[in-house]
C-alpha cells in the first residue's frame, strides 16, 4: 500500500514572493489617511510602510517611509519621498534545481470512504495529490529613493541587511498559513542619483537581488483509487484510465 501523507501542504505563487519582499524588510500594513481625496474625511486604506530610525517619510504615513510595489495600477509617485519602490524584474525557471517527479503530499480526499482490503489494510476510494511546485528564481529591484544623502544611507542599511550577499532568507506565507523560508541573494547595489535641479534633487540607491523560489503551477487534484483484492492502494490516470 502506498504511503499516505497526513499533512496538507499550501502553494505558492508570484504575489506571495512580492509580499515576501515587502515583509522580510520589516514593513508593515498601517492605515493611511489620503487628504488629497475629496470630501471633509479623509478616506483611508491600508498601505506598507518601514519604520526607519533617523528617517521621517510623509505625514500621511505617519513618518514612516512608504512602500511602492510596481504594479500596473500603482505608478512611481513622485510626492511621496522618502520611498521604497519595489519592481518585480525577471522570473526565470531554474530547471537545474528541479526535483525527482513526486508528491508534495498524497492524502485521502475529503469526501472519500475507507475501505478494508482482502489483507486487512483500510485504504481510500480518492486520494487528493499535490504535485511538487516549480522551481523559479525570481529578482527584484528595490529603488531607494530620498531627497537627503543621510537618509537615504540609513534606509539602504536596512534592505541590503534584510537581503545580504550570502546566507540571505525570504519568508514567504503560504495559502496554508504556514511560513516558508527560501534562499535570497544581493546581486549588486547601484547608485540612483540625480539632479534635475537644486529642487527635485534626490539621492537613491537600487538594491537588486535574486530569490531561489518556487511557484505553483498546478493545483492539487482529486483521484480514484483502486483497492485491490490483496490490499494494495493504486491510482487511476483519468485521462487514460491507467492504473498506476
Amino acid at each position: 500500500m502506498a504511503k499516505l501523507s497526513s499533512t496538507r501542504t499550501g502553494t505558492v505563487f508570484i504575489k506571495d514572493f512580492d509580499r515576501g519582499v515587502i515583509t522580510t524588510i520589516g514593513a508593515q500594513l498601517i492605515d493611511v489617511a489620503d487628504s488629497r481625496r475629496s470630501g471633509v474625511f479623509p478616506n483611508r486604506s491600508k498601505r506598507y510602510a518601514l519604520s526607519v530610525a533617523g528617517v521621517c517619510g510623509p505625514d500621511e504615513y505617519g513618518g514612516m517611509v512608504p512602500i511602492i510595489f510596481n504594479d500596473p495600477d500603482d505608478a512611481y509617485q513622485k510626492d511621496l519621498i522618502p520611498q521604497i519602490h519595489i519592481e518585480r524584474s525577471a522570473l526565470l525557471p531554474a530547471p537545474q534545481r528541479r526535483q525527482s517527479p513526486g508528491y508534495d503530499y498524497r492524502i485521502p480526499a475529503p469526501q472519500a470512504e475507507m475501505v478494508t482490503g482482502w489483507t486487512g489494510e483500510t485504504g481510500p476510494t480518492m486520494v487528493e495529490v499535490k504535485g511538487i511546485a516549480d522551481p523559479y528564481d525570481i529578482t527584484y529591484e528595490l529603488h531607494i529613493r530620498t531627497r537627503l544623502a543621510n537618509e537615504v544611507s540609513m534606509i539602504l542599511r536596512v534592505v541590503a541587511g534584510a537581503f545580504p550577499p550570502m546566507d540571505g532568507a525570504l519568508y514567504v506565507m503560504d495559502t496554508e498559513g504556514a511560513c516558508r523560508s527560501y534562499d535570497v541573494f544581493q546581486e549588486s547595489i547601484n547608485d540612483l542619483s540625480s539632479i534635475v535641479d537644486v529642487q527635485d534633487r534626490e539621492a537613491g540607491w537600487t538594491v537588486s537581488i535574486r530569490v531561489e523560489g518556487e511557484i505553483d503551477l498546478r493545483d492539487p487534484v482529486i483521484r480514484k483509487t483502486v483497492y485491490t483484492r490483496f490490499g494494495v492502494d493504486v491510482e487511476v490516470i483519468p485521462e487514460t484510465g491507467v492504473v498506476i
